[in-house]
């Protein structure tokens, strides 16, 4: 069975290093700017890269909201902001017609780490009672 329906690219979004939008990071990147600095999200003294591209500047509770944006990953917070954007910028109104032929594809670098890591230490220390139930790997 040959497949004959298309995909379309109707819109994009992106968080990243570099900027919030697309355009933002385009420019910069045109610029020969570079997204590496020296890690501010945590303590990286105790490892011998202390240099990152981090996200920068972005406000998941000014986006979700205070409760929804705790119960995400970081990554997941960036993951719907950029996916929020693409929908916008497609201008595709989404509705019980279509809403099972949009798809959104995300490129990430190991971004979901952190509440491995977190679930984890959790575990150790206090017992798999105070693990959050909203941990899936």
């Amino acid at each position: 069975m040959t497949m004959r329906n298309r995909v379309v690219i109707t819109g994009y979004g992106t968080y990243n290093p570099l900027g919030h939008d697309a355009q933002t990071t385009w420019a910069r990147l045109m610029a020969g700017e570079s997204g590496i600095a020296p890690i501010t999200l945590f303590d990286a003294s105790a490892y011998k890269t202390r240099i990152a591209g981090e996200v920068k500047e972005f406000d998941p509770v000014g986006l979700f909201g205070r409760k929804e944006a705790r119960r995400m990953a970081r990554a997941t917070q960036l993951a719907l902001a950029a996916a929020a954007q693409a929908l916008a910028h497609a201008d595709l109104p989404v509705h019980d017609g279509n809403r099972d032929r949009i798809g959104v594809i995300v490129g990430s670098g190991m971004g979901i780490m952190d509440p491995i890591v977190d679930s984890h230490t959790i575990l150790q220390e206090k017992g798999p009672d105070r693990v959050s139930p909203f941990f899936v790997p």
